[in-house]
């Protein structure tokens, strides 16, 4: 089902615009605040409801108001884009936000490790902070899944039409990066779960997720 929902999501990023698909993908949101409640038996509050709702008119007003023409990014265009300053900068932030936020998750995990061995007890969960930055980091890494998913996908779709646009060592470094930063998105939502509630994990992971989509695109 996972795989099947991000094929969708891969195929859309070729037809449309960025911001449009990951906005979209907020319906999760409200799948989840109902599957966390009759499968995990989570408490859903008022303000969950409230929220639901103000999710599902956000998507209607996306899906009627957001233009729905995607540029077109043969690989010149793509090639030229990526290496513009305010671009190369902008990967290189994200990069290095990940890899402090990485940084000190593995610090706080070795500290609770070894604070449990000394008290020979089960390791306490990370500090809500702690936990908050598992979201982030997750959702950085998704930012790079989905802007090198678009790459990647305006690639794809006209190649399979006949148009080949995998002419260049570059595509190697998009495809490459798409598929480092999907499998490591995976990995880290898991991690963040194992630490979060879903409540707490999922509508945090969609805000930055969101906002990092609609940035970078």
């Amino acid at each position: 089902i996972f795989a099947i929902g991000n094929g969708g999501d891969f195929i859309a990023l070729g037809i449309t615009k960025q911001s449009v698909v990951t906005l979209v993908g907020s319906w999760a949101l409200v799948v989840n605040t109902l599957t966390a409640r009759c499968l995990l038996h989570e408490i859903v509050h008022p303000l969950d409801i409230f929220s639901s709702v103000l999710i599902i008119c956000g998507i209607v007003l996306t899906v009627i108001f957001s233009g729905q023409d995607s540029p077109e990014w043969p690989l010149e265009r793509i090639v030229d884009q990526y290496q513009k300053p305010p671009v190369v900068i902008m990967l290189i932030m994200l990069a290095s936000m990940i890899f402090v936020g990485l940084t000190i998750m593995h610090l706080d995990h070795v500290k609770r490790n070894r604070d449990a061995k000394a008290s020979k007890s089960v390791p306490a969960k990370p500090s809500r902070a702690i936990g908050a930055l598992y979201c982030v980091v997750g959702s950085l890494v998704a930012d790079f899944t989905v802007l090198f998913g678009k790459a990647f996908s305006g690639l794809l779709l006209p190649t399979l039409t006949g148009d080949n646009q995998f002419t260049s060592p570059f595509v190697v470094l998009i495809v490459l990066v798409f598929c480092v930063s999907l499998p490591s998105q995976i990995y880290l939502i898991d991690q963040s779960l194992t630490v979060n509630d879903a409540l707490y994990h999922i509508p945090n992971f969609y805000v930055f997720w969101n906002v990092g989509s609609i940035v970078t695109g």
